[in-house]
């Protein structure tokens, strides 16, 4: 299946870039994938401000961490992650967690 990509340096630039979009009333990507050690603004605060702006409503967000901490993964996902994967993760891993993410009942 063909899918678009963009890769975006820090959280700052993720914010702008969703912002813009939103502007301009674009369709918000249907996945949004975030690592929580970014510069400008943390992956925490660039959920805290999706939530706060309702894309969470129509983007699923997954983090994307080194992180194996439990209250790193609590609070993602407190703060709307639909997911958190621990880095590093496998091509066929990440394919089996959006799979399952789109059809739930291929479970």
């Amino acid at each position: 299946m063909p899918c678009d990509f963009r890769h975006l340096s820090d959280g700052g630039a993720a914010i702008q870039a969703l912002e813009e979009a939103q502007n301009r009333g674009e369709r918000l990507p249907d996945f949004i994938f975030l690592d929580l050690k970014m510069p400008v603004l943390s992956g925490f605060e660039v959920l805290a401000w999706l939530g706060s702006r309702a894309i969470l409503d129509s983007s699923t967000v997954v983090v994307l961490s080194g992180s194996n901490q439990e209250s790193d993964k609590i609070r993602a996902l407190n703060l709307g992650a639909a997911g958190y994967l621990v880095k590093p993760i496998s091509p066929s891993n990440l394919a089996e967690w959006l799979q399952r993410e789109r059809d739930p009942q291929a479970q």
